[in-house]
């Protein structure tokens, strides 16, 4: 799965050396080994069901590859569909393939082998064959597997699965369950659980009687709570019904509700999401970046945050902590791929402080409509490269010089414009001296 030597002599290490003892009278007696690995409830065993999961995904993936599978492709565009096989989620896991008894077969075959391999066994007994349109073969197919028979839609997490989007009925038990939330609510609250709202309004004033009195510190959102009560208009002629914010319909949907956030939320305002989320960058480049801006990567200074022992010391220049805007900025040698951007777009600023206004300042930078995408790119760019070259010192012990850290990027930001690799010197050559402001 492409893990560094090091980073799997630190998981071995951790399960075979564990030790587990027993409390007689409240007090542990001796310690010994388990014989067959890590039990339930051992906090590493989410973190390794995790890296399980992401073989058997990789044994899914190069099913498809061998045809063995077919999954389905979504997008109208040929070029820029995306094909689905399986979906995880915690320990769950949607496969899709052709109502055809090989593809089934293939599929058996292959959890099979991923329980030989993992030493994990899949309960057939709680898995469902579910079909789309017509299967004539239904029961053969199940057979086959040894599973049970669904029917759609049905409900998957909690949500409706196999219903139209459109439908408002698919969401009637979402909806319910959300009512009952609600009532549950008002039982608390209220002392006399068959009340109504008019109950609790005379004379043009709030009449509000809780179940307890109210804490010191629950003074601020009672009197919050209060001032939004009177600034509500009651009918006091029609029933008690749910209704969201100060829309004629009464109607929630996403637009209202971000719009109410957006009001009472400055950060929203002053986050450079658009910068972030509107590239035209990989998905995974894009969530990192974001965490890069939040100065949420796991350098060294977050790990001490999390009670880690361990020496704060760069990776890269092995001179100062490690921080993310030291990591991704101040580092001598990040610091030097920067002033290489800088030089060819004839620039010469002060390094910002933080990641968030690296990106601002750049973005704010005039460019010419020819090179605004790839301009947009280039931090992201310098922080996939630098964070990839910091993990390949910090787990693999191996290093790359300046001057291919400085190749890397161009490499990498020609593969994300061009949406392919490089084939061609002559292309690459004429991408690079196309880089001008």
């Amino acid at each position: 799965m492409g893990f560094g030597d090091r980073w799997i002599r630190w998981i071995k290490y951790s399960i075979s050396t564990v030790k587990f003892s027993v409390l007689v009278n409240r007090s542990p007696v001796g310690f010994f080994s388990p014989q067959k690995g890590i039990r339930q409830g051992d906090p590493l065993s989410p973190f390794l069901f995790i890296l399980a999961m992401e073989g058997f995904s990789k044994m899914i993936d190069k099913a498809n590859q061998l045809q063995w599978l077919k999954g389905f492709d979504v997008g109208r565009v040929f070029e820029n569909s995306v094909s689905i096989s399986h979906l995880h989620y915690a320990d769950d896991t949607l496969i899709f393939c052709g109502a055809e008894s090989s593809q089934v077969q293939y599929l058996n075959l292959t959890l099979l082998i991923f329980e030989a391999l993992s030493g994990l066994h899949i309960n057939m007994l709680k898995s469902v064959l579910y079909p789309v349109n017509a299967v004539p073969n239904l029961r053969e197919l199940a057979d086959i597997l040894g599973c049970n028979i669904g029917s759609l839609p049905a409900t998957y997490l909690g949500l409706p699965l196999g219903a139209k989007f459109k439908s408002t009925e698919a969401w009637n038990g979402v909806i319910e369950k959300f009512e009952k939330r609600l009532a549950s609510w008002q039982r608390q609250l209220s002392r006399d659980k068959d009340s109504t709202i008019s109950k609790y309004r005379e004379n043009s004033s709030w009449n509000t009687l809780f179940r307890r009195n109210v804490n010191d510190w629950e003074l601020e959102e009672l009197l919050t709570l209060l001032a939004r009560l009177e600034e509500c208009m009651l009918d006091t002629q029609s029933a008690d019904r749910l209704k969201w914010g100060n829309s004629k319909e009464g109607i929630y949907s996403v637009k209202a509700g971000y719009t109410h956030l957006h009001a009472q939320n400055d950060l929203i305002n002053n986050w450079p999401w658009k910068l972030i989320w509107r590239t035209k960058l990989p998905t995974k480049v894009i969530c990192f970046t974001w965490i890069a801006i939040r100065e949420a990567c796991l350098t060294q200074d977050n790990l001490l945050k999390r009670s880690f022992q361990i020496p704060n010391r760069c990776y890269m220049c092995r001179q100062a902590a490690e921080t993310t805007n030291h990591l991704l900025l101040h580092c001598s040698v990040v610091y030097d791929i920067w002033c290489m951007f800088y030089s060819i777009f004839g620039l010469s600023w002060v390094m910002p402080q933080s990641t968030k206004e690296a990106v601002e300042v750049w973005s704010s930078l005039k460019a010419g409509k020819s090179i605004k995408k790839i301009w947009n790119m280039i931090p992201a760019c310098i922080f996939w490269v630098v964070w990839a070259e910091r993990n390949r010192r910090c787990f693999d012990g191996l290093s790359t010089s300046n001057h291919a850290l400085k190749a890397k990027c161009f490499l990498q930001l020609f593969s994300w414009c061009k949406l392919s690799p490089v084939n061609s010197p002559e292309l690459f050559l004429d991408f690079v001296s196309s880089l001008e402001l």
